[in-house]
């Protein structure tokens, strides 16, 4: 899986046109945004996507897993 460098960046686009397997990071502060636009992007398109917090980095990881 390749990983991204957490930039800012929109969190609704760049969740779309994830593609499967691959991932991204958003910094951790955007924790809740983050999180909710996969449950609505899970709920309104089918995606599915795994989150991860990386303490060390300060950022949230997102795979995209379907």
């Amino acid at each position: 899986m390749s990983k991204k460098k957490a930039e800012k960046q929109p969190i609704a686009s760049t969740l779309r046109t994830l593609t499967k397997g691959k991932c991204t990071a958003f910094k951790l502060h955007r924790l809740a945004s983050v999180k909710n636009t996969c449950s609505y992007l899970s709920l309104s398109e089918g995606m599915q996507f795994s989150t991860h917090i990386n303490r060390t980095d300060k950022v949230i990881e997102v795979t995209r897993t379907r």
